[in-house]
């Protein structure tokens, strides 16, 4: 299984540099507000969407809103560099293992470039990166998730899964979930059935995110605040489930989250402490720096009353 590495970053939002490396199977990344966390998740995506094509039907609201502003737009926006200084190049390289053939670059020169250069022939790469996935709390709501999802569920009976991991988290007793021609999912219980959004945003969120895990396969997929909607009880399910279906899919998982439950929750879903890994980010006067902690330090952290999400305070 291909998997994401390293991330390198220039000049890009507001992160005039950064590197992220030793990534995992699972990670998690914490910090504080305006510490890069999205920007690294958007940086990534952008490279992905230029190199891969992001051919999945569905990238999140984010793929939507990108391309939307891409039609509306001849140039890319002097806010896409750190600061606006269009005078140095936005780079992103993202490194798939310790051969430099699998590394794919972006590189944006100026706003007379609307997309930018990919460097990087590795085949396997871009392959890797044509069904990148993004799930935001916001897609919690969208029911264009099923409506685009739906025949490709149904055709490896990836309904079956749903089904279980809304018992394993919810313990609903759900028999079977039907999509009509409406495009409305149903839920259908032994006695009776209820569309999917006259549940609250919890099962939404969960339903719709295992989704569209369920339809992906030897990629990468990020989640941002999981914790969002969610019960503590219904986040360590959530965590156990999605990590499981992950496992089985081969896809490699990036929590982007605000709370110590979720990393806790994260933290016991994996069976093997090398799988998973927590990234503190920092962001300070542009410069990105990225401290990478592995299970066990986190738990003993956590036991002597250090929270991880503030890891900058302590040192």
């Amino acid at each position: 299984m291909l998997k994401l590495r390293n991330v390198d970053i220039a000049n890009f939002r507001g992160i005039r540099s950064g590197a992220i490396a030793g990534l995992a199977n699972v990670n998690l990344v914490v910090g504080r507000n305006n510490s890069g966390k999205s920007t690294v998740i958007e940086a990534i995506m952008r490279t992905a969407q230029i190199a891969g094509g992001i051919q999945n039907r569905w990238a999140g609201t984010w793929l939507e809103e990108w391309q939307d502003i891409r039609k509306q737009r001849a140039t890319a926006p002097p806010s896409m560099w750190f600061r606006s200084d269009t005078t140095k190049s936005i780079s992103v390289s993202l490194g798939f293992g310790d051969d430099p053939a699998t590394q794919i670059t972006w590189r944006l020169e100026s706003p007379s470039r609307p997309v930018g250069d990919i460097e990087g022939q590795s085949d396997d790469a871009k392959k890797y990166l044509q069904v990148v996935g993004l799930f935001r709390p916001r897609d919690a709501e969208s029911d264009r998730i099923e409506q685009t999802l739906w025949p490709t569920l149904l055709s490896t009976r990836a309904d079956k899964t749903l089904i279980s991991g809304l018992k394993a988290i919810f313990g609903m007793e759900v028999e079977q979930l039907q999509v009509p021609p409406d495009g409305r999912m149903l839920l259908l219980f032994p006695d009776f059935s209820v569309p999917l959004d006259s549940h609250g945003d919890g099962t939404r969120s969960v339903l719709r995110s295992l989704m569209l895990l369920a339809t992906m396969r030897d990629t990468m997929l990020f989640i941002e605040d999981p914790e969002a909607h969610q019960n503590p009880s219904a986040l360590s399910g959530l965590a156990r489930v999605l990590c499981d279906l992950a496992r089985k899919q081969e896809v490699q998982l990036f929590i982007s989250t605000h709370s110590l439950e979720a990393v806790r929750a994260f933290l016991a879903a994996v069976e093997t402490p090398n799988d998973v890994a927590v990234f503190h980010f920092d962001l300070h006067d542009g410069a990105l720096s990225s401290r990478r902690l592995v299970k066990d330090v986190v738990e003993r952290l956590v036991a002597t009353g250090v929270d991880p999400r503030s890891l900058d305070v302590y040192l």
